[in-house]
């Protein structure tokens, strides 16, 4: 993690903290600033810099002892398969008005350590992951596996783009983002996590299936073709910005 930054504003400052345990590493979420919520996160602890992530320039810094792996090895530790994921935070929005939906919001979490479920009224709130979080990813993996070869055998090619990112510099169809084949990222389906293909590919067979469904009501071909572009363009449009690396 190149920092542990969740929020950055003048008055709102959260951030994962990491905490090294023997074994492995845990994370609290801290925060200060007049907007921060009394009560909602640990306190943000002195001499804390979140800014001091673990990787630099493809070298990595344990934060438990200090010690570096530089980065040949780091680049190396990816190509052979040897690096993974972990889901460390959840980002929760605010309900919309509940008088809008006839209910009521959840309430709020007492803390930064993965208690609760989402805000009211004050933008986004920030809570460490709980096991039902990490199961709905692991449940995503296999949905994935399975609407993937349901997809495949519809559609007649691969739901999830597995052409090769180009390694070359400058690239002929990937050009700023070849570097990332150093890291053993070397198909596009390599970009997105499970749960973030499974996303992905939900929105495109909808988009797919609405020209059927506006055929089969009585729509004009070439009106249920006009609508079916506009919303692969719109789905296109979102997928665009949200995988942006500024992100």
């Amino acid at each position: 993690m190149r920092q542990f930054w969740l929020a950055k504003k003048d008055k709102k400052q959260i951030s994962l903290r990491p905490l090294p345990r023997p074994g492995g590493i845990d994370f609290e979420i801290v925060a200060q600033g007049k907007d921060v919520p009394p009560g909602r996160y640990a306190a943000w602890p002195p001499g804390f810099d979140p800014e001091r992530g673990t990787v630099r320039g493809a070298v990595v810094t344990c934060p438990a002892c200090g010690a570096t792996i530089d980065a040949r090895t780091t680049r190396r530790l990816f190509q052979q398969g040897q690096a993974g994921q972990r889901l460390v935070a959840v980002v929760c929005h605010p309900h919309p008005a509940p008088a809008a939906f006839g209910g009521t919001p959840s309430p709020l979490p007492p803390s930064g350590r993965g208690e609760g479920a989402r805000g009211r009224g004050e933008g986004k709130t920030y809570r460490l992951p709980t096991p039902a979080d990490l199961q709905a990813f692991r449940a995503a993996q296999a949905a994935l596996a399975a609407k993937t070869e349901r997809l495949r055998a519809e559609w007649g090619l691969e739901p999830v783009p597995d052409e090769n990112i180009s390694s070359q510099h400058p690239s002929p169809n990937a050009r700023g983002l070849s570097a990332v084949t150093r890291y053993g990222l070397n198909t596009w389906s390599d970009l997105f996590n499970p749960r973030q293909a499974l996303a992905l590919i939900t929105f495109a067979d909808a988009v797919r299936r609405a020209h059927a469904e506006m055929r089969a009501h009585g729509y004009p071909e070439e009106f249920a073709k006009a609508v079916t572009a506009y919303l692969a363009l719109v789905h296109w449009s979102q997928v665009n910005g949200l995988a942006d690396l500024s992100n």
